[in-house]
């Protein structure tokens, strides 16, 4: 029914297969079902949007570079040796500029656009 991009990277954020559009040509729908039966992830190829890095502070590109590596809040506060709340706030900073609404589509954009 939702085409939208916003949909699909819903789907994707939350560990989904596949997204197939209803407008899909059913023999083409067939071989994409038995994609996702083998295990193989399916979802429309999008135009994909460039993240400017410069919509980025260098300390914002630090954070989501250690948050990659599988750092928390309190691990990135430690180590750049800012607080807690400062590391909030651009972990804030940074979903609302790339229209994120969680970590994992941050950092999904952050890998798909080379931030990373």
């Amino acid at each position: 029914m939702h085409e939208g991009d916003e949909f699909v990277q819903e789907i994707m954020a939350l560990g989904g297969y596949g997204f197939l559009p209803k407008s899909m040509d059913s023999n083409k729908m067939v071989q994409e079902l038995d994609k996702v039966r083998d295990d193989q992830k399916v979802f429309p190829k999008r135009q994909k949007k460039p993240v400017q890095s410069q919509h980025f502070s260098e300390r914002e590109l630090e954070i989501l570079r250690l948050l990659a590596k599988g750092k928390n809040s309190y691990e990135i506060a430690g180590e750049l040796f800012i607080t807690l709340n400062t590391v909030k706030t651009h972990r804030r900073n940074m979903l609302r500029k790339l229209n994120a609404s969680n970590t994992s589509q941050l950092l999904k954009i952050g890998f798909d656009n080379n931030l990373i």
